[in-house]
């Protein structure tokens, strides 16, 4: 008989974003020696979980729909039964409220993790008695939205030092630039654009078109950019986001909205890159004295930023790197995620 500890994670993304790439992290850093892990998602998701049991099941939208809520928890206590999950962790708005059925339903133990600020609070407030744990990814998140504070702990994500795996070259005879977003309009890429422009240096942009942007969202803001700059580089989607980082000299996160967090941040960091930033939601604790924080929306402000030279890009780089190490080290992270798990548990 194995006395691991086992552990549900549930998500419903449809498409791989951060949440997914989180427990991507995660499962290849956690104790197998301890735990087992279970994945619930739901049944459109299109996003594929390695080396891990993965049950899927319809998880529709919920929001004012106390009959839909219902039955997805049952259906949810159903895999947590089947399970024999020592603790149920969710990780989207969705499905913290199913969840929250599923845990009095299957009387396995609630964790919830709050990654943004979508769950609407008053009905966070009303099932925050279910959940014996809240797990936020920043400070400025558990504020917010943690309905609980008594209940809530601060745990960011935690990020592989990974290493480039090819050299990449992006001739542009300037500087370069980099902004990692999908292409939607609060991601600030028209402000990066101007910037770029305003500053001198070479804009690369790495994201692909969302779907949630509509029809012509993602190809419309597309040419929006080219219009406002027509020497930036598109790459679209890619996997070798690292590779990219190697071949920058400055990360750029110009959101137009608060950040709750910021993975593409750490990545930039870990990976040497001086990082210039929005001054919105998380974006302060994580980057710290290690980068450069401008005004939200400020074109003038990010293009000053721009102009540093290379002595402050080298400095920046390393501090970003050490901090990144010491705060968001992927191991030291998934430990504390583990002792939430046992100490709800009971272990």
């Amino acid at each position: 008989m194995s006395n691991k500890l086992k552990v549900l994670i549930v998500d419903h993304a449809p498409i791989f974003g951060g949440v997914e790439a989180m427990i991507t992290d995660l499962i290849g850093a956690m104790d197998r020696e301890k735990f087992t892990l279970t994945m619930a998602t739901d049944t459109a998701s299109r996003v594929e979980f390695r080396d891990v049991d993965v049950r899927r099941l319809p998880m529709p939208r919920v929001r004012e729909n106390l009959a839909a809520m219902i039955t997805a928890g049952l259906r949810l206590a159903a895999v947590a039964r089947h399970a024999q999950a020592d603790v149920m962790m969710t990780t989207t708005a969705r499905t913290h409220a199913i969840g929250a059925v599923a845990a009095r339903v299957s009387g396995a133990p609630l964790v919830w993790r709050l990654a943004d600020d979508t769950f609407p609070l008053p009905l966070a407030a009303t099932l925050s008695s279910i959940p014996k744990r809240i797990i936020t990814v920043s400070s400025f998140i558990a504020g917010r939205c943690s309905p609980s504070p008594a209940k809530t702990i601060i745990i960011p994500d935690g990020l592989p030092d990974t290493q480039p795996q090819t050299k990449l070259t992006l001739n542009t005879g300037k500087p370069v630039a980099v902004m990692i977003a999908r292409l939607v309009r609060w991601k600030g890429h028209a402000v990066f654009a101007r910037a770029v422009k305003l500053a001198n240096v070479a804009g690369v942009i790495v994201g692909g078109e969302d779907e949630s942007e509509g029809e012509l969202g993602g190809k419309g803001l597309k040419a929006e950019l080219a219009a406002l700059n027509g020497e930036i580089q598109f790459l679209g989607q890619r996997s070798d986001v690292r590779d990219i980082l190697a071949a920058s000299d400055i990360f750029i996160h110009a959101s137009t909205r608060p950040e709750p967090f910021g993975r593409v941040l750490v990545q930039a960091m870990l990976a040497g890159v001086p990082v210039i930033a929005s001054r919105a939601g998380a974006t302060a604790e994580v980057v710290g004295n290690a980068g450069l924080l401008v005004p939200t929306g400020d074109v003038e402000a990010l293009a000053e930023a721009l102009k540093m030279d290379a002595v402050t890009r080298a400095r920046l780089g390393r501090e970003g790197r050490e901090r990144a190490l010491a705060r968001f080290e992927l191991g030291a992270m998934t430990r504390r995620l583990e002792q939430v798990w046992q100490d709800v548990a009971g272990v």
